[in-house]
């Protein structure tokens, strides 16, 4: 069986804790130079103001090799929430309403009156009505 942490890509963020942590072991012997690329040190610190990198793969329904895309999320591409597009603060909304109903600790300080006026404003064009229909369930969860 082959050593799963042979698979995990070098830390980027903070250190290792100690020399048997996946994040040591991954960097022992490691052919790549972390301080080639311009994010973050070894030791956490950011070099030019990335906060952190996406990693997606996918996979074509009819294909067997996948693909992986990274993108890097920079300091400098932050906004205040109320300046975020509708689409944004719309699905910030939906997440929030799931993890209310779930109960999860994640939903943070969040009312439902928090979620409400996030989707309300946020409806932007609704031709099928679907994200006016959201605010009525975020009301009918509110009172259950």
């Amino acid at each position: 069986m082959p050593d799963t942490w042979l698979e995990v890509d070098p830390l980027r963020f903070g250190k290792a804790t100690g020399p048997n942590s996946i994040a040591a072991k991954a960097h022992d012997g490691d052919a790549h130079d972390d301080d080639a690329h311009d994010g973050p040190a070894r030791d956490g610190t950011a070099k030019s103001g990335e906060l952190a990198l996406v990693k997606l793969r996918y996979k074509r329904p009819d294909g067997d090799k996948s693909t992986r895309l990274d993108t890097t999320v920079l300091a400098r591409h932050l906004r205040a929430f109320d300046k975020a597009s509708d689409n944004l603060r719309f699905a910030a909304a939906v997440a929030t309403f799931g993890m209310k109903l779930r109960g999860s600790k994640h939903a943070g300080a969040a009312s439902w009156d928090d979620v409400h006026a996030w989707a309300r404003g946020a409806l932007g064009r609704d031709k099928q009505g679907l994200r006016g229909e959201f605010l009525r369930l975020v009301r009918l969860a509110e009172k259950s």
